[in-house]
């Protein structure tokens, strides 16, 4: 396996028995940055968040404290 966190993020739209789930998987070396945007309804932005692998630990943060565009 690769060096690095390995980062599960798994998102469900509404809380309706058939609402689709969505899986992102990835392995983040030290230093590594990953955004992870999630549709919502048409017209609302979508939610964002940051993961960041600081030396072994995981940091999250909305993207505007990392200075991303919305």
């Amino acid at each position: 396996m690769p060096d690095g966190l390995h980062v599960a993020v798994t998102t469900q739209q509404g809380m309706k028995e058939k609402a689709p789930v969505e899986r992102f998987e990835t392995v983040m070396p030290p230093g590594q940055s990953v955004a992870v945007s999630i549709p919502r309804v048409a017209g609302e932005a979508p939610a964002r968040i940051v993961l960041s692998n600081a030396g072994g630990h995981l940091h999250t943060a909305e993207p505007a404290a990392w200075g991303f565009a919305q």
